[in-house]
Protein backbone atom coordinates (compact mmCIF):
# COMPACT_ATOMS: atom_id res chain seq x y z
CA UNK A 1 0.00 0.00 0.00
CA UNK A 2 0.99 3.59 -0.55
CA UNK A 3 1.38 6.22 2.13
CA UNK A 4 -2.02 7.94 2.43
CA UNK A 5 -2.06 11.50 1.17
CA UNK A 6 -5.83 11.93 0.72
CA UNK A 7 -6.48 12.56 4.40
CA UNK A 8 -10.19 13.08 5.11
CA UNK A 9 -10.63 16.80 5.78
CA UNK A 10 -7.27 17.76 4.26
CA UNK A 11 -6.83 20.15 1.34
CA UNK A 12 -6.14 17.41 -1.24
CA UNK A 13 -9.20 15.54 0.00
CA UNK A 14 -11.46 18.56 -0.63
CA UNK A 15 -9.91 19.27 -4.03
CA UNK A 16 -10.42 15.62 -5.03
CA UNK A 17 -13.97 15.62 -3.61
CA UNK A 18 -14.81 18.84 -5.50
CA UNK A 19 -13.50 17.48 -8.80
CA UNK A 20 -15.33 14.22 -8.17
CA UNK A 21 -18.55 16.10 -7.40
CA UNK A 22 -18.37 18.11 -10.63
CA UNK A 23 -17.72 14.97 -12.69
CA UNK A 24 -20.61 13.06 -11.10
CA UNK A 25 -22.91 16.10 -11.43
CA UNK A 26 -22.05 16.37 -15.15
CA UNK A 27 -22.66 12.64 -15.64
CA UNK A 28 -26.01 12.71 -13.83
CA UNK A 29 -27.32 15.80 -15.59
CA UNK A 30 -26.23 14.47 -18.99
CA UNK A 31 -28.08 11.21 -18.38
CA UNK A 32 -24.91 9.14 -17.94
CA UNK A 33 -25.74 7.34 -14.69
CA UNK A 34 -23.42 4.42 -15.50
CA UNK A 35 -20.52 6.84 -15.87
CA UNK A 36 -21.45 8.43 -12.54
CA UNK A 37 -21.52 5.04 -10.83
CA UNK A 38 -18.10 4.04 -12.16
CA UNK A 39 -16.71 7.46 -11.18
CA UNK A 40 -17.90 6.94 -7.60
CA UNK A 41 -16.55 3.36 -7.50
CA UNK A 42 -13.25 4.67 -8.85
CA UNK A 43 -13.19 7.30 -6.11
CA UNK A 44 -13.72 4.60 -3.48
CA UNK A 45 -10.74 2.73 -4.95
CA UNK A 46 -8.60 5.90 -4.89
CA UNK A 47 -9.52 6.49 -1.24
CA UNK A 48 -8.75 2.85 -0.46
CA UNK A 49 -5.30 3.05 -2.10
CA UNK A 50 -4.20 6.64 -1.36
CA UNK A 51 -6.53 7.75 1.39
CA UNK A 52 -6.96 7.15 5.07
CA UNK A 53 -10.59 6.03 4.78
CA UNK A 54 -11.86 2.72 3.43
CA UNK A 55 -15.59 2.77 2.82
CA UNK A 56 -15.98 -1.01 2.81
CA UNK A 57 -14.05 -1.46 6.08
CA UNK A 58 -16.06 1.29 7.71
CA UNK A 59 -19.36 -0.24 6.53
CA UNK A 60 -18.34 -3.71 7.76
CA UNK A 61 -17.28 -2.37 11.17
CA UNK A 62 -20.29 -0.05 11.58
CA UNK A 63 -23.12 -2.06 10.08
CA UNK A 64 -25.91 -0.33 12.04
CA UNK A 65 -24.65 3.15 11.15
CA UNK A 66 -24.23 2.04 7.54
CA UNK A 67 -27.82 0.74 7.39
CA UNK A 68 -29.16 3.96 8.95
CA UNK A 69 -27.23 6.08 6.41
CA UNK A 70 -28.32 3.84 3.54
CA UNK A 71 -31.98 3.92 4.64
CA UNK A 72 -31.86 7.70 5.05
CA UNK A 73 -30.27 8.08 1.61
CA UNK A 74 -32.98 5.94 0.02
CA UNK A 75 -35.79 7.76 1.87
CA UNK A 76 -34.45 11.15 0.79
CA UNK A 77 -34.06 9.82 -2.75
CA UNK A 78 -37.74 8.82 -2.81
CA UNK A 79 -38.79 12.24 -1.52
CA UNK A 80 -36.59 13.97 -4.11
CA UNK A 81 -37.96 11.70 -6.86
CA UNK A 82 -41.50 12.89 -6.07
CA UNK A 83 -40.45 16.55 -5.89
CA UNK A 84 -38.42 16.35 -9.12
CA UNK A 85 -41.27 14.61 -10.97
CA UNK A 86 -43.67 17.35 -9.91
CA UNK A 87 -41.18 20.00 -11.05
CA UNK A 88 -40.75 18.19 -14.37
CA UNK A 89 -44.52 17.98 -14.95
CA UNK A 90 -45.04 21.67 -14.09
CA UNK A 91 -42.30 22.61 -16.55
CA UNK A 92 -43.85 20.42 -19.24
CA UNK A 93 -47.24 22.02 -18.53
CA UNK A 94 -45.78 25.47 -19.08
CA UNK A 95 -44.13 24.36 -22.33
CA UNK A 96 -47.42 22.80 -23.44
CA UNK A 97 -49.41 25.97 -22.70
CA UNK A 98 -46.97 28.12 -24.68
CA UNK A 99 -46.89 25.66 -27.57
CA UNK A 100 -50.70 25.35 -27.58
CA UNK A 101 -51.14 29.11 -27.87
CA UNK A 102 -48.71 29.29 -30.83
CA UNK A 103 -50.11 26.14 -32.45
CA UNK A 104 -53.74 27.24 -32.24
CA UNK A 105 -52.93 30.74 -33.44
CA UNK A 106 -50.97 29.37 -36.40
CA UNK A 107 -53.76 26.93 -37.37
CA UNK A 108 -56.63 29.35 -36.64
CA UNK A 109 -58.09 26.99 -34.03
CA UNK A 110 -59.99 28.05 -30.90
CA UNK A 111 -57.90 26.47 -28.10
CA UNK A 112 -60.99 26.04 -25.90
CA UNK A 113 -63.04 24.22 -28.56
CA UNK A 114 -60.65 21.82 -30.27
CA UNK A 115 -62.16 18.79 -31.97
CA UNK A 116 -60.92 15.34 -31.04
CA UNK A 117 -58.88 15.16 -34.26
CA UNK A 118 -57.40 18.66 -33.72
CA UNK A 119 -56.45 17.73 -30.17
CA UNK A 120 -54.82 14.46 -31.31
CA UNK A 121 -52.82 16.31 -33.97
CA UNK A 122 -51.87 18.98 -31.41
CA UNK A 123 -50.68 16.37 -28.87
CA UNK A 124 -48.57 14.61 -31.54
CA UNK A 125 -46.91 17.88 -32.55
CA UNK A 126 -46.52 18.92 -28.90
CA UNK A 127 -44.65 15.72 -28.03
CA UNK A 128 -42.38 15.90 -31.08
CA UNK A 129 -41.65 19.58 -30.39
CA UNK A 130 -41.18 19.64 -26.60
CA UNK A 131 -40.11 16.16 -25.52
CA UNK A 132 -36.60 14.74 -25.76
CA UNK A 133 -38.13 11.23 -25.50
CA UNK A 134 -39.37 9.65 -28.74
CA UNK A 135 -41.89 7.40 -26.96
CA UNK A 136 -43.33 10.11 -24.73
CA UNK A 137 -47.02 10.70 -24.13
CA UNK A 138 -49.04 13.62 -22.83
CA UNK A 139 -49.58 14.09 -19.97
CA UNK A 140 -46.09 12.78 -19.14
CA UNK A 141 -46.01 9.13 -18.16
CA UNK A 142 -43.78 7.94 -15.34
CA UNK A 143 -43.26 4.69 -17.28
CA UNK A 144 -41.75 6.60 -20.22
CA UNK A 145 -39.38 8.39 -17.82
CA UNK A 146 -38.39 5.42 -15.66
CA UNK A 147 -34.65 5.79 -16.30
CA UNK A 148 -34.67 9.50 -15.49
CA UNK A 149 -36.76 9.00 -12.35
CA UNK A 150 -34.46 6.26 -11.07
CA UNK A 151 -31.44 8.45 -11.84
CA UNK A 152 -32.99 11.39 -9.93
CA UNK A 153 -33.62 9.17 -6.91
CA UNK A 154 -30.28 7.34 -7.03
CA UNK A 155 -28.18 10.48 -7.37
CA UNK A 156 -30.52 12.83 -5.51
CA UNK A 157 -27.85 15.07 -3.94
CA UNK A 158 -26.48 15.93 -7.40
CA UNK A 159 -29.89 16.18 -9.05
CA UNK A 160 -31.25 18.38 -6.24
CA UNK A 161 -28.18 20.64 -6.29
CA UNK A 162 -28.39 21.20 -10.04
CA UNK A 163 -32.16 21.59 -10.05
CA UNK A 164 -32.05 24.18 -7.26
CA UNK A 165 -28.88 26.08 -8.09
CA UNK A 166 -28.24 25.29 -11.75
CA UNK A 167 -31.73 25.55 -13.16
CA UNK A 168 -33.67 26.67 -10.13
CA UNK A 169 -33.94 30.37 -10.87
CA UNK A 170 -34.84 29.72 -14.48
CA UNK A 171 -37.58 27.27 -13.45
CA UNK A 172 -38.84 29.60 -10.74
CA UNK A 173 -39.25 32.52 -13.14
CA UNK A 174 -40.82 30.31 -15.80
CA UNK A 175 -43.28 29.03 -13.18
CA UNK A 176 -44.08 32.59 -12.08
CA UNK A 177 -44.49 33.65 -15.71
CA UNK A 178 -46.93 30.81 -16.41
CA UNK A 179 -48.95 31.70 -13.32
CA UNK A 180 -49.17 35.38 -14.27
CA UNK A 181 -49.30 35.18 -18.07
CA UNK A 182 -53.12 35.28 -18.12
CA UNK A 183 -53.16 38.38 -15.91
CA UNK A 184 -50.49 40.04 -18.07
CA UNK A 185 -52.51 39.29 -21.20
CA UNK A 186 -55.67 40.72 -19.59
CA UNK A 187 -53.79 43.95 -18.82
CA UNK A 188 -52.60 44.10 -22.42
CA UNK A 189 -56.10 43.42 -23.78
CA UNK A 190 -57.73 46.08 -21.56
CA UNK A 191 -55.16 48.74 -22.39
CA UNK A 192 -55.16 47.98 -26.13
CA UNK A 193 -58.84 47.03 -26.38
CA UNK A 194 -60.16 50.33 -27.77
CA UNK A 195 -57.67 50.59 -30.64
Amino acid sequence: MFEPFLIVGGMLFWIFAGILGVIVLACVENEKATHATFTILGAFAVFWIWGDFNVLSWAANNILDFLIYLGSYIALGIIWMLVKWAIYVVIRKGEAAEFKARYCKGKGIDPENMSRLERTEFIDELISYTSPYKDDVFPPSAMCHKVSIIRWASYWPFSAFWTIFGRGLQHLWNFIYVQFSGLLQNISNKIMGDI
